[in-house]
């Protein structure tokens, strides 16, 4: 019955190599972790960033990384905010992505935080007239 399968993939020696869950950048950052334990968990993981990011560019167009010079200029500390939840954000996820007995609640409520601190810096920043000092 076996020698009629029509799927090659279902015999051991013909499976793909597994593919690394996590970017270079991404493990570089994570000091070197080079895949997600948790494979599905990085997908949430990914695509909580990605919603997080959608509110922000639809709230603000340019995003961050387009107003983050002029933050830095006006608003330093905003941007730091901004900088240490990323990264608190960033270890709940890794946490997330390789502890058992982890949950998603923790990562979600550091990445709301940070989403809102984002959100703060661009309404900071767009509420200062251009050419004005900051207030």
């Amino acid at each position: 019955m076996r020698e009629n399968c029509p799927f090659p993939a279902t015999q051991a020696e013909t499976l793909p190599a597994a593919a690394p869950t996590v970017s270079p950048a991404t493990a570089a950052a994570r000091g070197g972790q080079s895949a997600a334990k948790y494979p599905h968990r990085r997908v949430f993981v990914d695509a909580s960033w990605r919603s997080a990011r959608a509110w922000i560019e639809r709230a603000y167009p340019s995003g961050l990384d387009a107003a983050r010079p002029e933050l830095m200029a006006k608003f330093p500390e905003l941007v730091a905010n901004v900088d240490h939840l990323r990264e608190t954000a960033e270890a709940e996820a890794a946490h997330y992505e390789a502890e058992p007995a982890a949950t998603p609640e923790l990562f979600q409520a550091a990445l709301r935080q940070w989403e809102a601190a984002v959100l703060d810096a661009c309404a900071a920043l767009a509420s200062v007239p251009p050419g004005r000092a900051t207030p």
